[in-house]
């Protein structure tokens, strides 16, 4: 303090004063130090740090709050002063005040509610969904005149979509509203990019929710490159070739992924690199789901895919899958039509070429990956005892399997539920037993735990 009186300098080792303070429990003189220093220096990021770090202890908070309520006064709601109240007001879960100073904020800079949308916007990411739609809804109010409407309008729809899905489904009636959402987005305001997003939203609803391949084709048929060439547009061609994939026209599947990589080679941009590889890679799996092996195998020798790229471990996958069963070439590609009937969901179809597969391939792999992917879909379909019993089948049959530790898991999931507690347990220490290394270790140790306890109570 006395070289800041010698320098005539208001804000000189303001730092160490805050963590003097912070140390003797003074967290009057902390806060204002705090404030004096965020008003000379506006460097907000600091004072959010010094703020969280104070606010770690109970007692400060409501002293913060006094302290900023009196800084907002004596300072005409100095901006600085107000992003900091929001923040703090974020962290303390009181949203509405939150909303309340942004609206202040909003109309010092006289934004048209463009500080509203960010804040709505960074709500619905952190998953407050609520005060997400709140926020929304008042720049919604505006009308069509104001320019931040239409994002608002779309962000509005899709937080209340992630906060329907947040109670884990879509009803009837949330999937008819968000729909009827969407729809009055395309139809006020067409020729922009809250259209093509409101198109890929309800391309989602039909595709995920409603099982309707064919009408989520003709929703992301509709979202064309005049909004320009965007990230996600090309992420919306990938999703439209994978359902035309699923509905059996691998033709047009393919005839997209060539014009991604068409695109790419013209933009070369490492993002549209990646989304080359990908396109590659999709368009690969087509020629493989048609028993086409050459022509898979020429495909993925092209991609120089990244280690760390999403699709290296599928295309690792793939290339070696083809490259040990080549001498087993019937066998292969009858395996590669039972992953096609199950990509489509056709699983009982599935289940019926695997086992051919299963006997084409005796000796080889292809056997056992056969038996273990039929097991998968009885599991997966929530046929526990049939899961168990196939599951059962390969142990006896492969007795040095390298999936042993994941039909233990699996196994021992299924006892669950169908409330074999015992036999359960039993499965999931095998795991601890023979595999501690393996990517089931931690999840077996956590499930015996839950049982275990669940004994207990009992």
């Amino acid at each position: 303090m006395q070289a800041r009186n010698q320098q005539n300098s208001k804000n000189l080792f303001s730092e160490e004063l805050v963590k003097i303070y912070m140390l003797l429990g003074d967290y009057e003189k902390c806060i204002n130090e705090i404030i004096d220093n965020l008003l000379i220096s506006q460097n907000l990021s600091l004072a959010q740090g010094q703020l969280y770090a104070l606010m770690l202890n109970e007692t400060a908070k409501p002293i913060i709050k006094s302290a900023l309520d009196r800084a907002i006064s004596k300072t005409n709601e100095n901006p600085y002063i107000l992003y900091a109240y929001i923040w703090y007001a974020r962290n303390i879960n009181d949203f509405d005040k939150a909303l309340e100073i942004t609206l202040k904020i909003d109309k010092i800079y006289n934004s048209n509610y463009a500080e509203v949308l960010k804040f709505a916007n960074i709500s619905s990411a952190d998953g407050q969904y609520d005060i997400a739609i709140k926020a929304y809804s008042l720049i919604i109010e505006q009308g069509k005149k104001n320019p931040n409407t239409p994002s608002a309008l779309y962000g509005f729809a899709n937080a209340l979509e992630q906060k329907f899905l947040a109670n884990k489904a879509l009803s009837p009636e949330n999937i008819t509203q968000l729909t009827s959402l969407y729809n009055q987005i395309i139809k006020d305001y067409p020729n922009t990019q809250q259209e093509m997003d409101a198109y890929i939203s309800l391309a989602n609803i039909n595709a995920n929710y409603l099982h309707n391949n064919k009408k989520a084709i003709e929703y992301l048929s509709k979202v064309s490159k005049k909004q320009g060439l965007s990230n996600k547009y090309i992420e919306a061609q990938l999703q439209l070739a994978e359902l035309y994939l699923k509905e059996k026209d691998i033709a047009k599947s393919i005839a997209i992924y060539k014009d991604i990589i068409d695109i790419s080679g013209q933009i070369r941009r490492n993002e549209f690199v990646n989304y080359a590889d990908q396109a590659k890679f999709n368009m690969a799996k087509c020629y493989y789901f048609q028993g086409k092996i050459d022509t898979t195998k020429a495909i993925l020798a092209e991609i120089k895919v990244d280690p760390n790229s999403a699709i290296a471990n599928d295309l690792l996958e793939l290339s070696a899958l083809i490259t040990q069963n080549e001498n087993m070439i019937l066998a292969l590609k009858t395996y590669s039509e039972a992953q096609y009937l199950e990509f489509q969901n056709a699983q009982a179809e599935a289940i019926e070429k695997y086992k051919l597969a299963s006997q084409l391939g005796k000796g080889g792999d292809l056997q056992e990956k056969s038996l273990l992917n039929i097991a998968n879909i009885y599991f997966q379909n929530g046929q526990y005892q049939k899961a168990i019993e196939e599951y059962n089948a390969m142990l006896d049959q492969f007795l040095n399997s390298i999936n042993k530790d994941l039909i233990y898991f699996n196994m021992g999931k299924s006892y669950m539920q169908e409330n074999q507690d015992d036999m359960a347990i039993l499965y999931f220490t095998k795991i601890l037993v023979d595999f501690p290394k393996s990517i089931y270790y931690e999840e077996a140790r956590k499930l015996i735990r839950i049982l275990r306890d669940k004994k207990d109570k009992s």
